[in-house]
Parts: structure tokens; C-alpha cells; sequence
């Protein structure tokens, strides 16, 4: 029961990121209109819980790159909106299981997620020379399972590829059944956009 628990958790972590801070710096490299090209994500989700006799803990493991990408992002000076970005997940979740310590089994799970046509907008800002900062969250990507969603990353731009990565790490106790859990989540996401 709590096997299928663990690995929905685990492989719903998308994306979450982190922001550097340093000075303020001009945005005009990433303004204009950028075509939605992919989303790769590389996920982990640790869960553990005492099941009044034996220390439990499970592993979740996830990477995968999206596919049937859609949409565009646009960046004004300050501002960006995404207009019907959409993607698909198709990969397995790998669940590892461990009891007081010692691996046990692992299996793994199918993970499919659909990503219908998404609009958003918000204001974002530069910060030092590589990193970028959202007041909302950024549309081009999900939420871990808990809900947490972007606010920032490193940013690259090569030729006409804008590369955004992102960082999570979020610390949660969850409740499930009479048993609490604390589930820790690491992501890292790379979203591909290509300038138009």
C-alpha cells in the first residue's frame, strides 16, 4: 500500500529551482519570443517513516525529457508570459525500498503525465549574469507533489538556445493512513527554448 504511495510521490517531482544572489543586472538578452523546445528533468524523492516496529524508507528516481513540446515564452525588460506550452512525460519511476537500512527490493512504475495548453504571465528579474528570479511561478514546467513550483534558476543563452535550469530541495511530512512520513524531494530541470 504504501509501496504505490511512495512512488506517486517521488515521480510527480518535477520542477523547483533556486535563484544566486547578486547585483541587479539588465535583461535585454532574453527579451523577445522564444518557441518551447523541451523539459528534462532528473528527480528524487526519499521517504521514511517508522512503522512502529521497523525503520522504513523508500528511494524514488526519475529522468526523463519531454516530448509533443508546444507553446512559446515571450520576455519583455521585466515581464514573461507563456502562451499554450504544453509537453508530455513518458518514463518509469524506479522505486528503491529499504528496511532498518538494508536495500529489500525495487520496482518500477510507468509515469505518464500530459501537460494541457498552459497560459501564464508574471515579472521576473536578472540577477548577476546567469540568474533569474520569478514573482510568479514559471508555467513552463509543474510542481513537485507538494505543490512547490518554480521561482528561479541559471539561465544560459547559445545562439538562439535559451537553457533555464533549475534546483528544488523541499522537506515535507505528510500524513498518511496514521503514518507520518518525511518525504525529501531533490529535482534538477533544464527547459530548452529556442528564439524565434
Amino acid at each position: 500500500m504504501l509501496k504505490k504511495f511512495f512512488s506517486i510521490i517521488a515521480a510527480s517531482t518535477i520542477l523547483c529551482c533556486y535563484s544566486c544572489k547578486k547585483d541587479d543586472q539588465p535583461s535585454g538578452s532574453l527579451t523577445g519570443n522564444w518557441k518551447f523546445i523541451s523539459l528534462h528533468a532528473q528527480t528524487e524523492s526519499t521517504a521514511q517513516y517508522n512503522d512502529g516496529t521497523d525503520d522504513m524508507m523508500s528511494v524514488t528516481k526519475a529522468d526523463y525529457t519531454s516530448t509533443n513540446n508546444a507553446g512559446s515564452v515571450s520576455f519583455t525588460s521585466n515581464t514573461m508570459a507563456s502562451n499554450g506550452v504544453s509537453y508530455d512525460i513518458s518514463t518509469a519511476a524506479t522505486l528503491y525500498e529499504y528496511m532498518n537500512g538494508v536495500f529489500f527490493d525495487s520496482t518500477s512504475t510507468p509515469l505518464y503525465v500530459n501537460i494541457p495548453p498552459t497560459n501564464s504571465s508574471g515579472t521576473y528579474r536578472i540577477i548577476g549574469e546567469d540568474s533569474i528570479a520569478f514573482t510568479n511561478s514559471f508555467a513552463v514546467g509543474a510542481q513537485t507533489s507538494t505543490g512547490a513550483s518554480a521561482s528561479g534558476g541559471r539561465f544560459a543563452i547559445d545562439g538562439n538556445i535559451l537553457t533555464i535550469t533549475s534546483h528544488i530541495v523541499q522537506d515535507t511530512v505528510l500524513n498518511y493512513g496514521g503514518y507520518f512520513i518525511n518525504d525529501h524531494q531533490i529535482a534538477t530541470a533544464s527547459v530548452t527554448l529556442e528564439r524565434q
